[in-house]
């Protein structure tokens, strides 16, 4: 009688239509959580921006101590204001990013440069962040870097 039908069963649709509501429900999981691959490489986006900032802030850093050095001992008479010292050089010479906030901090003891992203992560709007002490002699020494909520100024 209908041995010879052709055709799906509504048991294969079925099982069908549950595998892909599954398949859509972890989709749909993967990109609107906090590990997303999205906000994973928006994350990354940053840290990179932060990390070239760093790398031209030395390439700065490293010019201005050039001239430093240069001028200190080969000029016959130093410029006018001109830096004490290495260290004073390095936190003397101009640093800029379109991408990246770079600030110095010379109140302390221990003399900073500071890099913080200007974008903030998706998830919590807290920005990246590294800190480069100055040494006497000039050298910049960088700790590892951190996402840091914003203060209120």
């Amino acid at each position: 009688m209908l041995k010879n039908q052709k055709g799906i069963t509504l048991i294969a649709l079925v099982i069908t239509i549950i595998v892909l509501l599954i398949l859509a429900g972890i989709t749909i999981t993967m990109l609107s959580s906090q590990d997303s691959a999205p906000n994973k490489a928006a994350e990354a986006k940053i840290i990179n921006d932060v990390g070239a900032a760093k790398d031209a802030v030395g390439l700065t850093a490293s010019s201005a101590l050039q001239e430093w050095y240069s001028t200190k001992y080969t000029a016959t008479t130093l410029p006018e204001n001109f830096p004490a010292t290495a260290q004073d050089a390095v936190l003397a010479a101009n640093y800029s990013s379109a991408k990246v906030t770079i600030t110095k901090d010379t109140s302390g003891d221990t003399k900073k440069i500071i890099i913080k992203s200007t974008e903030g992560r998706s998830s919590d709007s807290n920005k990246y962040s590294v800190t480069g002490e100055v040494s006497n002699a000039g050298g910049i020494t960088w700790k590892d870097g951190e996402w840091q909520a914003e203060s209120g100024n």
